[in-house]
């Protein structure tokens, strides 16, 4: 066999691989930071207006995160404030983002990443109204980020 049928069966191979992990997004949404970076002071809030906690067909709260080679840390502090009817609680995440020699995690090309990470399990999320989302670094503005995003779904690669 050539290198080229090798490259080519590897090739196949490999995206009938992809075609199988499930995922499956019931909620999805995404905030933009641009280039000014994102405040410590400044969260992100996710209104789940319209959405039936009982109905879809979500086990988890995922919490996706872009960022570029201007970000200079290896992991990421998040903040996490679940909002219901009658009260609020809140968790702290850590996001790995890069192991300990700098190399990025997730998926991406050139300077852009996206890593997505496990928040919380379907437990949470009955009568949820909203979700805010506070940068927990200790810097006042933190660069490097450019999206953040919180999805509410199935997906089965790598809790």
């Amino acid at each position: 066999m050539n290198k080229t049928s090798v490259f080519i069966v590897s090739l196949l191979f490999m995206i009938i691989i992809e075609g199988c992990r499930y995922k499956h997004t019931s909620y999805s949404d995404f905030r933009s930071l641009g280039n000014q970076g994102w405040p410590a002071t400044e969260p992100l809030e996710y209104v789940l207006k319209g959405v039936d906690s009982l109905a879809m067909p979500a086990d988890s709260v995922y919490v996706t995160i872009r960022h570029n080679n201007d970000y200079r840390y290896c992991n990421l502090w998040l903040f996490v404030d679940y909002v219901y009817s009658d009260t609020v609680t809140t968790d702290t995440v850590e996001c790995m983002l890069s192991d300990k020699f700098g190399k990025w995690y997730g998926s991406g090309f050139g300077a852009s990443y996206e890593r997505v990470v496990f928040v919380c399990d379907a437990s949470r999320l009955r009568d949820l109204r909203k979700i805010v989302v506070w940068n927990g670094m200790r810097d006042d503005t933190l660069r490097g980020i450019s999206d953040v995003g919180l999805s509410l779904g199935v997906y089965n690669a790598g809790r």
